[in-house]
């Protein structure tokens, strides 16, 4: 019928009401996207900093 790539409706209601077997199924289908964003987070925190040093660095070379 539906598409069974996604979560049954009721899932995720019953997640966001706190239910604890509810939540886990959420987390669990959603594991690897989780993990992709948090990485992303981390390399673009990691270059930001990156980039604020190194013009730091030359914008004190400058005064």
């Amino acid at each position: 019928m539906g598409n069974p790539n996604l979560l049954p409706y009721e899932t995720i209601v019953w997640a966001t009401s706190g239910e604890p077997e509810a939540v886990d199924k959420v987390l669990w289908h959603y594991s690897k996207r989780i993990r992709i964003a948090v990485i992303d987070i981390y390399v673009v925190n990691f270059l930001v900093t990156s980039i604020n040093e190194i013009t730091d660095e030359m914008l004190d070379s400058i005064a």
